[in-house]
Order: C-alpha cells, then structure tokens, then sequence
C-alpha cells in the first residue's frame, strides 16, 4: 500500500507492505532537499505530501497526490501513472510527474496542507482541513476542478454552505461509481452530495442528506467493494451503510471463476453467459486477490464462477 508523509525531513510516499509494515521504501528518487523536495537528474520528481489516493486499477491505475509545498514548481495536484501495459504498479518513480495542476501557485481555496485527492474522468476533487466556521471562500472544505483548473463545485457556494460547517481532518471519499461523494464535517457528521457528469463532462451536484456519527477522529474515508463507507481514525476501523429508500443493503460479489463452470441453482441464471477471464483479477469470496492457480469460488466484474 501507498503511505504519504508531508514531513520535510520524511518527505514522501512509502510502499508498505500490510503484512510486515516495519518495512517500507521511498516511491520517489533522487535526493530530498531540506524543504522535502526530491530532485533526480535536475528534474523535481516529488515533495511532502499531504494525501494521495488511486485511480482506477491494473495498466490504467493513477497515483494522485497532494502536494504540501504550496507555490512550489511542483504544483498542488500531481498524477502519476503508475499502471504498466502488463497490469503492474511502478514502485519507483525517477522522472517528473505526467501531469501537474496549480504549477506555481495555488488553486483557488487550496490553502491548507492538509487535504485529500480524488481523480475523476473529468477532474479532480480536493479537500483540506477545515475546523468549525472555517468553510470560507478562501479556504474552502472541498473543491471540484476540472482539467482546465476550472473550478465547477465548492462548498462555500450558497447551495452548499448551509450543511458544510467544516471538514474535520480533510477526510472525503468518492463511491466506486462516482455516484456520492461524502465529506467529514466539523460537527461529527458525514455530509453526501450526489454527483453526475454531462455529455461534455461538467459536473452537477447536489446535497443529499447528513448523517452523524460516533467517531471522535477521522482521518481518512473510503467506500469498499461493496459499497459501504469506510472511516479510519487513529485507534478504529468503521463501516457504514449508505442509506437508502427502503433500508436495503446488496453487497456485490467482488470477483472470479477458472473451469468457468457455473454455480449451480439460484446462481447459475446469473452467471450463464459470463466468460471469465484468467490473466485479469479475480478474487476469493473474501475480497483476497487471487490467481488462476486458485480452486473454489472466484469473483470476477460482480460475476461468481467455480475454479476446478
């Protein structure tokens, strides 16, 4: 996994293996400066970052960052393709990043060093901590901005205001379809906006509801595979379910099948002209990534097929 740091002296992003974390190596090359700028071949390859978040997966995978040292000739909004033609993640990054938002100056709101990222087909996210009164249109909780660095949603705006006192933390997490982005608030709740995109990309928004919590600190939130919001604190892991009309809850099956035989009875209507594909992921019905040397039940694009 991918661990930020926006500590000059430990600038960075850290590869973390989850199984043994004691180990870790810098995603960056070259030599960090005492402002937590590494330069490799006189190209600025990275810096202290605030918060990063993945793009999509496989050979089409993004390294969206954050980047702490405002005003710098880094910019603020950094992306690294970090997807091979083989499905792989690069693991070491030598030259400049593929693209750069904000070079030279901040975007508009972006004020705080403390923030997350969220890239969308057609731009990108961006909270920064704000405490209780701090939702101002000169430190904004959260933006939207397309590729032009136009920015299209913002939570100072009058439609948005009202239910956005703060963001605790930065914490904000877009679902896996786009549909709901979902920002902490200063006053232990969780504030959803429903998003949608035109014909020609533009982003239309709207507030949906706000729902509380129990939670004391949240530092970062996530939305799992099966939908459900994930917030992480300093000494807690909880999920919720996004509330619906009828109070109903469908988690989806994650991935694969290898013989690609069907499940027999209640399933098999489901899964019938499914074709399974071996070299793309699959995963064990409990979300674990597998191969095709698996034998059992896999979960591959929401279909189950039986590996023999």
């Amino acid at each position: 996994m991918f661990v930020a740091d926006y500590s000059d002296p430990n600038s960075g992003i850290y590869l973390v293996d989850p199984a043994d974390p004691t180990k870790a190596t810098q995603f960056f090359a070259g030599t960090r400066d005492g402002n937590g700028v590494f330069t490799n071949n006189g190209v600025n390859v990275g810096a202290s970052t605030a918060g990063i978040s993945i793009y999509k997966e496989g050979a089409e995978s993004k390294l969206v960052v954050y980047n702490e040292d405002f005003g710098s000739s880094l910019g603020n909004i950094l992306i690294y393709n970090i997807g091979q033609e083989d499905g792989s993640i690069v693991k070491t990054w030598e030259g400049a990043p593929n693209e750069v938002y904000g070079k030279g100056s901040n975007l508009a709101g972006l004020v705080n060093k403390n923030g997350q990222p969220i890239l969308t087909d057609h731009g990108f996210f961006v909270s920064t901590l704000r405490y209780a009164g701090g939702n101002n249109s000169y430190a904004t909780s959260a933006r939207y901005y397309n590729f032009n660095e136009e920015c299209e949603f913002s939570t100072h705006y009058d439609a948005f205001a009202p239910y956005v006192n703060g963001s605790n933390d930065g914490a904000m997490a877009l679902s896996n379809d786009q549909k709901y982005l979902v920002l902490q608030d200063d006053a232990s709740q969780f504030v959803v906006f429903e998003c949608a995109w035109d014909s020609v990309g533009k982003l239309n928004i709207k507030y949906v509801q706000s729902f509380k919590h129990e939670l004391s600190v949240v530092y970062q939130l996530s939305f799992d595979y099966a939908g459900q919001l994930v917030a992480m604190g300093p000494s807690h892991i909880a999920k919720y379910t996004m509330p619906t009309a009828d109070n109903s809850l469908v988690i989806p099956a994650r991935t694969a099948l290898a013989d690609a035989q069907p499940i027999p009875s209640g399933v098999e209507d489901v899964v019938k002209n499914a074709v399974l594909d071996l070299n793309a992921p699959m995963y064990d019905v409990l979300g674990r990534l597998v191969d095709k040397t698996y034998r059992g039940i896999v979960i591959q694009n929401g279909q189950a097929y039986l590996l023999r």
